[in-house]
């Protein structure tokens, strides 16, 4: 995958911090699935060896580490788990990955480089092979 270290993500500095609440679709519908889900298979297609061979893709919302300016969320991360094909041609296995979205510039894909806990899977919403495949051919 090519992605830029996930430490920049722990290394960030990030303040307006959101709950739940915060982070709900029809206060904020550019966080909601339907806004986000086909800005992260984008950049997928951009960042993958293989965006054809994702398979069970699951993306984690409500939008976590949100930057609020003037009431308006600037910048949030939606965690997302997926397995798809290496350069071997070969499964990789789940990865965690984070989509970094920001108000003014396009989503950026990084990679964690663990496998996702179950727990954390538990609270994600599981996208089905068709629709993400769909949208990542969109």
């Amino acid at each position: 995958m090519r992605t830029a270290n996930a430490a920049v993500l722990m290394a960030a500095a990030w303040i307006g911090h959101a709950s739940a609440q915060d982070t709900d679709p029809a206060t904020h519908p550019e966080m909601s699935q339907e806004r986000t889900l086909p800005l992260i298979a984008a950049a997928l297609r951009d960042n993958i060896i293989d965006p054809d061979s994702i398979t069970n893709f699951s993306a984690c919302y409500p939008a976590v580490k949100v930057k609020y300016e003037n009431g308006r969320p600037v910048r949030w991360t939606i965690m997302l788990s997926f397995n798809s094909k290496n350069s071997y041609g070969g499964y990789a296995g789940l990865q965690s990955v984070s989509a970094v979205f920001y108000a003014d510039k396009p989503v950026t894909i990084f990679a964690s480089g663990m496998p996702p806990s179950s727990e954390r899977l538990a609270r994600c919403t599981r996208i089905s092979d068709a629709e993400i495949q769909r949208l990542v051919q969109q």
